[in-house]
């Protein structure tokens, strides 16, 4: 359910080269980290979802799809995992 361009988040592209780019530059983050973001971002970039584009629907129907895409991913979570997301911060 990408809200950006799937090939940006995939190829590190647009806005997230030049956040990594960025990131690279700072001597205080570890670049294993920034791999592992890099990595993480290539699998997100490569999962199925719908593609929402502006100019083919409205601003309120995008977002109607992306808040029921979400819910419906949600029930699917066991509540386990949310009590290890507020653990870890």
């Amino acid at each position: 359910m990408p809200i950006l361009d799937p090939s940006d988040v995939r190829k590190q592209t647009g806005p997230f080269e030049k956040a990594f780019d960025e990131h690279q530059k700072n001597d205080r983050i570890d670049r294993e980290k920034i791999q592992k973001w890099k990595d993480a971002m290539r699998e997100v970039g490569n999962l199925f979802g719908e593609h929402l584009l502006p100019h083919q629907r409205s601003e309120a129907k995008c977002i109607k799809v992306i808040v029921k895409e979400i819910l419906n991913k949600l029930i699917l979570v066991p509540w386990t995992c949310y009590s290890l997301l507020y653990q870890n911060g």
